[in-house]
């Protein structure tokens, strides 16, 4: 009887470490170092056969053709920082120039378009709404406190002038990266009393061309941007609330969080409808649940410097610590997190979930690589 219990104990043990350390416990880390010292690779993303990065110290833009290990590098403009690829066109921030670069792969012309705000440093480029032949884009603007919303015809984009690439090879290093799994307490905060809501806020809208701005009509910063399915943007501002702008009125409702929280990154693309945030000032990954008003902090252990954040196809969210060297994800049922240490000096900087929605690219901007963590 006891010889029965113990194998049962075992069994359930067993059972329990296959559950923690199943397909989440290791992962196949692949690098592409860049050839070019001091790259600082800001933006990635990517196509069926090719992974895009912009290279921020470089002032190109890297096309790595994943079939041959070849890599062009196309020169872009000054500081290209976010990246879009949409309908075979690739969008670029050049966030020293305050323009936007659209470079057309299968013709290697690049045009440049100037935003209407000098100084701005463009830097996060997101996808908006998707339709046919044409792009739909938003823009951080932080230096000039604005966000910006792209919107153009793709047969109206010139055609642009003929860029020469530089072609190199690049060999992938694959390794085992194994993870650590944390389990923390979460806190859960009733932001507004029974019955309230959020309160409001007016922006100042401006049109110029291809191009709507708005800032703040009382001023003030703007961080990170993110993009619902109804067409409104969620804004994070580094304070302890965040803005839902609807781009057709100018108006943004005013959503409060825990106090002194300060929202330096936000992420409105989960199915289940929260509204996931950085809390600097706590080092917290936090959800705002639009139906309660209840907002739910999980202290992230370690924290440094959270820069980035994702969702996956099995909505766990996924971020970036630059100054750790870490990409982890947040189970938020199970209030575990799950850690995947990188070499060090890698610094990740951008994260992008892969063609099946689970693997996760990254640009590793102090490490000089494109790399990924495949399942």
């Amino acid at each position: 009887m006891r010889r029965a219990v113990a194998l049962s104990l075992i069994a359930l043990i067993l059972g329990i470490g296959l559950g923690l350390y199943g397909a989440e416990a290791e992962r196949e880390l692949v690098i592409w170092q860049l050839p070019q010292a001091g790259s600082r690779p800001a933006g990635v993303a990517w196509t069926k056969n090719t992974v895009y990065a912009t290279l921020y110290g470089a002032d190109t833009l890297a096309a790595l053709d994943l079939r041959t290990g070849r890599v062009d590098e196309i020169p872009v403009g000054d500081g290209p920082y976010g990246i879009v690829v949409e309908d075979g066109y690739v969008y670029v921030t050049l966030s020293l120039e305050d323009r936007l670069a659209v470079f057309r792969p299968t013709t290697e012309t690049l045009h440049k378009i100037a935003l209407p705000t000098p100084g701005g440093r463009p830097d996060r480029l997101i996808a908006a709404l998707w339709s046919p032949n044409a792009a739909h884009l938003g823009i951080a603007e932080p230096r000039a406190g604005r966000i910006a919303r792209f919107q153009m015809a793709e047969s109206e984009i010139p055609a642009g002038g003929s860029v020469e690439p530089t072609t190199s090879r690049i060999p992938l290093t694959a390794s085992t990266i194994y993870a650590r799994s944390v389990s923390v307490q979460p806190q859960t905060v009733l932001v507004y009393p029974l019955g309230a809501g959020p309160t409001s806020e007016t922006f100042v809208e401006t049109v110029r061309g291809p191009f709507t701005e708005w800032q703040l009509a009382r001023g003030g910063s703007l961080e990170d941007l993110s993009f619902e399915a109804s067409g409104r943007f969620w804004i994070a501002r580094r304070d302890a609330t965040l803005l839902r702008l609807d781009p057709m009125t100018g108006a943004a409702e005013v959503y409060a969080l825990p106090l002194k929280a300060q929202a330096t990154l936000v992420d409105a693309a989960g199915y289940g409808g929260g509204i996931v945030f950085f809390d600097a000032q706590r080092g917290a990954l936090g959800e705002l649940d639009l139906h309660t008003g209840n907002v739910t902090l999980w202290p992230l252990p370690g924290a440094r410097d959270v820069v980035a954040l994702a969702f996956d196809a099995e909505d766990r969210i996924w971020f970036a610590d630059r100054d750790a060297d870490v990409v982890g994800s947040l189970d938020r049922d199970a209030n575990t997190f799950t850690l995947y240490d990188l070499p060090a000096g890698s610094g990740p900087v951008a994260l992008t979930p892969g063609l099946d929605g689970l693997d996760l690219w990254f640009a590793a901007q102090d490490g000089n690589y494109i790399g990924k963590l495949g399942r």
